[in-house]
């Protein structure tokens, strides 16, 4: 079964936020007063991690220390002890979070914020020098083997392993860009992965609440009227289902709209169980939405009464 299609994540970790700054559930710390319209996260890797969460979309640049660093925009992320966030420590934390838990597997989507184009070229060099480490250490998945950089792979392929996907040219990863539409209430169908795949994505940024909390309905209703997880017409398919908004025309910070679109989710028990929702992306994610989530999947066998969310984790 394709990792793809097991609807196993959700979050967008890096950006303000979610690691503690960006807007999209993937950041992770950041200072002053622009923490309430930056941020989109407000727990570490190891949290989210332990959490549930599962893929992370990680904005990188070239740090003065001559390292890679994660930050949104001209923003830097911070780690749990308020210090700048290296890639380094992402692959860490994520290589030994993999040693107690592998069966499981994290996504790493990796694209530059960097100005500087001789910088640019230094940040892939080191990444990609960070990844062959981890794929000799085998805690990588090697898009290098064969024809791995053309499909997905399969859950049982990864398990116990880190797999790059890459929005941008370079990084030695599986390229899966997503297209900017950033202000439509429709999702948008593209060719994707040397067009083996279809992509569905929705990732209307720039809607108001009310509009973006309809683009978020039609993509679940799309996947709630669709064939069981793992059918065969629904291998070659790819959802991503974006929840963060850029601003909200209300002045709500952007944690106060990812808890509303997320009590949206789980109140109005949204998703249809054993259908291929994909990837649900959103800021702030924490335990309570990885486990409605975990709970629609085909394979879920009702564990998830545990208290420790990674007792239901490791299927």
């Amino acid at each position: 079964m394709s990792i793809f299609f097991l609807a196993l994540l959700s979050f967008n970790s890096f950006k303000n936020g979610a690691f503690n700054i960006n807007p999209e559930n993937h950041q992770n710390i950041i200072d002053g007063s622009r923490t309430a319209y930056a941020q989109t996260q407000n727990l570490s890797i190891k949290e989210q991690l332990n959490s549930g969460i599962r893929y992370f979309d990680i904005r990188t640049a070239w740090h003065s220390s001559k390292k890679v660093h994660i930050v949104h925009n001209i923003i830097d992320c911070m780690d749990e002890d308020g210090k700048t966030l290296f890639f380094s420590k992402v692959l860490k934390d994520c290589s030994d979070f993999l040693s107690s838990h592998n069966s499981e597997t994290i996504i790493l989507h990796l694209t530059i914020q960097e100005n500087n184009e001789a910088n640019q070229s230094l940040v892939i060099d080191q990444v990609n020098n960070n990844i062959d480490e981890y794929i000799k250490n085998k805690k990588m998945y090697n898009v290098n083997d064969g024809n791995n950089k053309n499909r997905i792979p399969t859950l049982n392929e990864v398990r116990g392993k880190i797999v790059i996907l890459s929005r941008r040219y370079g990084f030695d990863g599986i390229y899966l860009t997503i297209p900017e539409e950033s202000d439509d209430v429709n999702y948008v169908e593209t060719e994707c992965i040397n067009k083996n795949y279809k992509c569905i994505t929705q990732d209307a940024y720039k809607l108001g609440e009310s509009s973006k909390l309809k683009a978020i309905t039609k993509l679940i209703n799309r996947q709630n009227n669709l064939s069981e997880q793992g059918s065969e017409n629904l291998k070659m398919e790819i959802v991503i289902n974006f929840f963060n908004i850029e601003y909200s025309i209300f002045g709500d910070s952007i944690k106060t709209v990812s808890y509303h679109f997320k009590n949206e989710l789980i109140d109005g028990n949204k998703l249809t169980p054993n259908k291929q929702h994909g990837w649900i992306v959103v800021d702030y994610a924490d335990k309570d939405i990885a486990s409605y989530i975990y709970k629609t999947n085909k394979f879920y066998d009702g564990r998830c009464g545990s208290k420790n969310v990674i007792d239901f984790l490791n299927y």
